[in-house]
C-alpha cells in the first residue's frame, strides 16, 4: 500500500471514538470511527505482524475501506 493510502491526522474525538483523514481520487476525505481494533493496529509498532500479515497494513486497509464506503452512502 502506498504511503497517501495510509490514513492521516488520526486524532482521539471522544471516549472510543476516532476521527481521520484519508486520500481518495484526489480528495481528503475525513471521517469518524469506533472500530479501536483498527486504531490500535495503525498504532502498533512498524513491524509487527498477526500471523502473516503486518498489523498496520490491516488496520490502514479497514480504516481505508470504511471510510470509503461511508463516503459512497453520502453520494
Amino acid at each position: 500500500m502506498k504511503a497517501e493510502h495510509y490514513p492521516y491526522d488520526i486524532a482521539l474525538t471522544g471516549y472510543g471514538h476516532h476521527s481521520y483523514m484519508i486520500d481518495y481520487r484526489g480528495k481528503a476525505i475525513k471521517t469518524i470511527t469506533d472500530n479501536s481494533h483498527a486504531i490500535d493496529d495503525m498504532n502498533s509498532e512498524e513491524g509487527e505482524r498477526d500471523g502473516r500479515e503486518l498489523r498496520r497494513l490491516r488496520g490502514a486497509k479497514a480504516l481505508r475501506s470504511e471510510a470509503i464506503m461511508k463516503r459512497r452512502r453520502q453520494w
